[in-house]
C-alpha cells in the first residue's frame, strides 16, 4: 500500500501530527517508489516556486519618451510583453485542477501572518521536452537505468506523445518510429503523455520493454496512482 498524494503532501510541508509523520517516514524509508514520488511533488514545487520568484518584483516604470525613440521603444515594448507573458503564465498555472502553485497560494494565504513577506526558494529545475504525432507504433528509448529519477506515464485523450524532461535537461532525438533519451547519468525525472487512442506505444529502459500500450490495454508491473498514472522507477527498484 503507497501513501496517497495528500499525505505527501503533508509529509513535505510538515503538516501531519507527530504520529502520522513518524508513520509516513518509516513507510518512505523502504518504499523507492513513494520516496521518488515525494521526490517529484519536491521538485514540481521548486519549479512553480522559481516562476513565483520571477513574478516577485516591482515593474519597472514605463519611459514614454524613451517608448517613443525608435531602438528604446522596441526594448520598452518587449519588456511589457515579457511582463504580461509572465502573468499569464502563472494564470494557467494556477487555474489547472491539480496545479500545486494553486496549493501553495492558497496555503500561503491562510497561513501567512498579516504584513509578513514569503520567502520563496529560487533555483528551480529546469522543463524541457518534445511533442510528437505517431502513425504507426512508436517506441520511447531511455539509454539506461539511473542513480536515482522516475518516468510518471499518463493516458490522455490528444494525439500526440509528449516527452517532458524535468530537471537537468537530457538530449533527446527524435525519428519517425521513436524518441531516444539520453539519461545516463542523469538524475532527472520524465513525463510520458501518450494517447489513449493512438497507435501501440512501448517504453524501454536499457533495451527492457517497461510499458507497452496497445489498443487492448497497457501492460506494465509499474504501479498506478489513484490518479490514473504509472510510475516507472528508473533506479530499478520495485520494477
Amino acid at each position: 500500500m503507497h501513501l496517497d498524494a495528500e499525505t505527501l503532501e503533508r509529509v513535505l510541508h510538515g503538516e501531519l501530527d507527530e504520529a502520522r509523520d513518524a508513520a509516513a517516514r518509516e513507510h518512505l524509508s523502504s518504499c523507492p517508489i513513494c520516496e521518488a514520488a515525494l521526490e517529484e511533488s519536491r521538485l514540481r514545487e521548486r519549479r512553480l516556486f522559481g516562476l513565483l520568484e520571477a513574478l516577485d518584483h516591482e515593474p519597472p516604470g514605463l519611459d514614454w519618451e524613451a517608448v517613443e525613440a525608435p531602438e528604446a521603444g522596441r526594448r520598452g515594448g518587449f519588456l511589457v510583453a515579457a511582463s504580461i507573458a509572465f502573468v499569464l503564465a502563472a494564470g494557467i498555472l494556477y487555474a489547472l485542477p491539480d496545479s500545486a502553485l494553486r496549493s501553495w497560494i492558497d496555503r500561503t494565504g491562510r497561513e501567512a501572518p498579516a504584513g509578513e513577506a514569503q520567502k520563496v526558494p529560487v533555483g528551480a529545475p529546469s522543463v524541457s521536452g518534445l511533442s510528437i504525432q505517431p502513425a504507426a507504433p512508436f517506441e520511447i528509448v531511455f539509454a539506461g537505468r539511473q542513480e536515482s529519477g522516475i518516468i510518471r506515464v499518463e493516458l490522455t485523450d490528444a494525439p500526440e506523445v509528449e516527452v517532458r524532461v524535468l530537471g537537468a535537461p537530457v538530449d533527446l532525438e527524435s525519428g519517425p518510429d521513436r524518441v531516444t533519451v539520453a539519461n545516463l547519468g542523469s538524475r532527472s525525472n520524465y513525463e510520458i503523455r501518450l494517447p489513449e487512442a493512438g497507435p501501440p506505444v512501448t517504453v524501454r529502459v536499457g533495451g527492457v520493454a517497461v510499458f507497452a500500450k496497445s489498443r487492448t490495454g497497457v501492460q506494465t508491473a509499474a504501479p498506478r496512482t489513484e490518479s490514473g498514472e504509472y510510475r516507472i522507477d528508473l533506479a530499478g527498484r520495485g520494477t
